[in-house]
């Protein structure tokens, strides 16, 4: 499923917003999905970033983030963030990273389960 989040550039954070942004849906996402007992067997890291700006936000403009996740390949998934601007509905920046799901007691790599498939709502293998 997709998550939603609205939120307003604020003029200090213009030009790092959009990496700030990209986590902190990440994490909104993760913490709406998954239960307090899933997320306490869980550490996650990001493998890699890609950033594409289409169009530049202004402070003050007012944005409604969406992220959604591809389905997992091992202990990897690939998480989708859009920025759209709610005043005219423009895309402003999509994102996709690749994240690792880490076993936090061993820091190693770990299979992601059907538990946190089912936590996002993705069918196994879509």
């Amino acid at each position: 499923f997709k998550q939603k989040t609205a939120y307003e550039i604020r003029l200090s954070l213009v030009g790092s917003e959009m990496c700030i942004r990209d986590r902190d849906v990440a994490a909104a996402h993760w913490q709406h999905a998954a239960s307090e007992a899933l997320r306490k067997t869980c550490a996650w890291v990001v493998l890699r970033h890609e950033i594409d700006y289409q169009v530049p936000a202004v402070a003050g403009d007012k944005l409604i983030a969406s992220t959604w996740v591809d389905a997992p390949k091992g202990p990897r998934q690939v998480r989708h963030v859009s920025i759209q601007r709610s005043t005219d509905g423009k895309i402003l920046a999509r994102a996709q990273s690749t994240w690792c799901l880490l076993d936090p007691g061993t820091g190693k790599p770990r299979r992601i389960s059907e538990e946190i498939v089912d936590a996002f709502r993705l069918e196994k293998g879509q």
